[in-house]
């Protein structure tokens, strides 16, 4: 049987009793875990919100898994720290991904990803380009500054 959630259940059960572990859920609605600590892995693998997933200044003290995933809205990552694996294998996002200065330690997983919209990496340009390579045909924004001065140092 699926578990159903509503965001305020699911922020409960990840951030005050610490569970890891959300294969399969159905989250009712957008879920922000903006600017929030999750202390070790966070397992999203074949679960479904129904909105927007924001973990935009957030920290996974762990993996981030989204294996199988669906985001029905965007999925914000902007300046979040994973400071393990990010995998977004065969993951599903209908809005933008916005990856816009994130941190991963760990390695990026994008294999059989779709974005339907928009990705926006910011000034990282690593991730730019590796959403860039796994996501053909999808637009990718990222800030051309940072580029512009790797391209200066390598021709001085």
């Amino acid at each position: 049987m699926t578990e159903t959630m509503t965001p305020e259940e699911f922020v409960t059960a990840a951030l005050k009793e610490a569970r890891e572990d959300f294969r399969g859920v159905i989250v009712n609605g957008s879920l922000s875990l903006y600017n929030a600590t999750v202390k070790g892995n966070l397992d999203l693998s074949d679960a479904t919100v129904k909105g927007n997933l924001d973990l935009s200044d957030a920290t996974v003290k762990g993996n981030l898994d989204l294996i199988r995933a669906t985001v029905e809205g965007d999925l914000y990552l902007i300046e979040a720290t994973v400071e393990g694996d990010l995998c977004l294998i065969r993951a599903t996002v209908e809005g933008d991904l916005c990856l816009s200065d994130a941190t991963v330690e760990g390695d990026l997983y994008l294999i059989e990803a779709t974005v339907k919209k928009v990705i926006y990496c910011g000034e990282n340009i690593v991730i730019a380009f590796q959403c860039h390579l796994a996501f053909p045909g999808t637009p990718v924004h990222f800030n051309h500054k940072k580029l512009d001065e790797l391209f200066k140092k390598l021709t001085d």
